[in-house]
């Protein structure tokens, strides 16, 4: 019978495999990758102080957007149940909106990185 805790360690479990199954795929199979993915090494801990930083500041603002969905379910919740139905209904639609901006964002940072790392700080700008 399924219950929270089984659902819990299958969804862990899936989770475990596909990143292993897609770090061997990239180790050993693709030739594609063997240029866009490197494996850590010493130097990824250099500077890591800055990006600690970085991500620290965006944790917060991560955290105040979720609290602040979170806290408008309460809500309405209080004001009532169609209204938190039709909420819910909402932010399950919001996350697909959030996505190709999302994607496009990050294959421009990792566009930038990569210029940045060739020494073409021209082409990053």
């Amino acid at each position: 019978m399924l219950n929270e805790k089984t659902i819990a360690i299958a969804t862990t479990i899936t989770f475990t495999l596909n990143v292993i199954m897609t770090d061997i795929y990239i180790r050993f199979k693709s030739d594609v990758f063997k240029d866009m993915v490197f494996f850590y090494d010493k130097t990824c801990w250099k500077e890591l102080n800055n990006y600690i930083e970085i991500e620290i500041l965006d944790l917060i603002l991560l955290l105040i957007d979720s609290w602040t969905f979170e806290i408008l379910t309460v809500i309405s919740g209080l004001v009532g149940v169609y209204d938190q139905a039709t909420y819910v209904v909402i932010i399950s639609v919001l996350p697909f909106l959030y996505i190709v901006p999302m994607g496009i964002k990050n294959s421009i940072c990792a566009i930038i990185g990569n210029y940045l790392f060739e020494g073409k700080t021209t082409l990053a700008k």
